[in-house]
């Protein structure tokens, strides 16, 4: 019997470090794609598949690879919808702004049409925009940040004054 008592701890040990890892894993994997999922629901469209694979067809006037998404907040619900820093690739095009986190096959899409105000924050690009009734605020760092900022503020004024044209002809 007190042969069997040394094999029989190592087991018992085993079997609860076993158990406790594959119980942990397990409510990682699952807290995580909670969070996506609820991230994905509040942003739509703007964070999909479908935007990487559509933006790569059209030529960019800025882009910067070596960006850092520092957070995606949705301010109408006071929570963040990122939950750490990650590098990732920013381009700037005549109607959107593209943010593709590295290693993930999706990207956020920004239609600077529905910008409310771009900002410099501590050294950040301070992105605030209006989807489906939310007020998401969306910051990210390059270098030279103040050529994006100024490239991006003269994109939605752009954008801004040619939707104000045409409000300002009479329909037919």
């Amino acid at each position: 019997m007190l042969q069997l008592m040394p094999g029989l701890l190592y087991v018992i040990v085993i079997t609860a470090v076993f158990t406790t890892l594959l119980i942990g894993l397990t409510a990682v994997l699952l807290l995580s794609q909670a969070r996506a999922i609820v991230r994905k629901r509040c942003l739509g469209p703007i964070f999909s598949t479908t935007n990487t694979l559509r933006m790569l067809k059209v030529r960019p006037s800025l882009v910067t690879i070596a960006g850092v998404l520092i957070s995606v907040k949705d301010e109408s619900a006071n929570r963040l919808l990122t939950t750490f820093k990650r590098p990732a690739e920013l381009r700037l095009y005549d109607e959107f702004f593209y943010v593709r986190p590295f290693f993930s096959s999706s990207a956020y899409l920004i239609p600077l049409e529905e910008t409310l105000e771009a900002s410099l924050v501590d050294g950040a690009l301070v992105l605030t925009f209006q989807h489906d009734d939310h007020r998401i605020t969306l910051r990210c760092k390059s270098y030279r940040i103040v050529k994006w900022f100024n490239a991006l503020n003269r994109r939605i004024e752009d954008i801004n004054s040619v939707i104000n044209n045409k409000s300002n002809y009479p329909v037919r």
